[in-house]
């Protein structure tokens, strides 16, 4: 596992590396969110000075409920994503793969306070520094951490070059011409996790994987082994596209 990664094993027992997000991406997260907040506190009390009678007994009011909600909600929303994580490409994830609870929401925001706004924020570095998991102390009772998402890849010169001479490339599946760059990743993503981690459940992925392809091709001969069968498909897909 590389440095300033986490392996989660999924209910499935498929194991996923995610990227754990830096110390610096939440800071700047938490503060686009602080920004967002004000905006939010901000258009609130305007509207609130328009249609109210007495505006100044409700301002109070206002900036409560947006300061108070604003993060469960939007990471309810957003499946564990604040406006700020959006912008910053984080994500609230539990510690199994899935999506967090309203509950485990409530609950790192509830001990936000500790973490970071009582303590100027020292609680919440000290133990996400300190971690090997990335985990502030919300995050530990909430049993959730935050990962830095991946921008979408696309295949690569480095894949290209896999394929020692694409002009005497024997093409077996042209019929992959209409597949999605998309779709190619999924396939690609499905083998380097088994080659990286080649237990039961990653095999079943393969072999799923192979399945919903030649269904989806209309591929009549039969595939013993779906490993050489979806590389051929990405290097056909490769030449037929480059």
């Amino acid at each position: 596992m590389a440095s300033g990664t986490i392996e989660i094993t999924t209910t499935q027992n498929v194991i996923i590396e995610y990227k754990l997000a830096g110390l610096r991406f939440r800071l700047l997260a938490f503060l686009l969110d602080w920004l967002f907040i004000g905006i939010l506190i901000g258009l609130g009390v305007f509207i609130n000075h328009l249609v109210s009678h007495n505006p100044s007994a409700y301002d109070f009011y206002i900036i409560l409920f947006v300061v108070l909600f604003y993060g469960p909600v939007s990471e309810l929303i957003g499946q564990g994503r604040t406006y700020g994580k959006k912008f910053t490409h984080l994500q609230v994830i539990k510690m199994d793969g899935s999506a967090p609870t309203t509950e485990d929401l409530l609950i790192r925001w509830t001990f936000r306070l500790i973490d970071i706004i009582l303590t100027f924020g020292s609680i919440g570095s000290l133990f996400i520094s300190a971690t090997r998991k990335g985990q502030r102390l919300g995050d530990i009772i909430a049993n959730t951490t935050v990962i830095q998402l991946k921008d979408e890849k696309s295949l690569s010169y480095a894949d290209l070059l896999k394929i020692r001479n694409t002009d005497t490339h024997q093409i077996s599946y042209p019929a992959v011409r209409s597949m999605s760059e998309k779709e190619m990743m999924v396939i690609k993503n499905v083998l380097d996790r088994f080659k990286k981690h080649p237990n039961t459940a990653h095999g079943e992925a393969v072999k799923l994987c192979a399945e919903v392809m030649i269904q989806r091709l209309q591929i009549q001969e039969r595939i013993s082994d779906p490993i050489p069968f979806l590389r051929t498909l990405i290097n056909d897909y490769i030449v037929l596209t480059r």
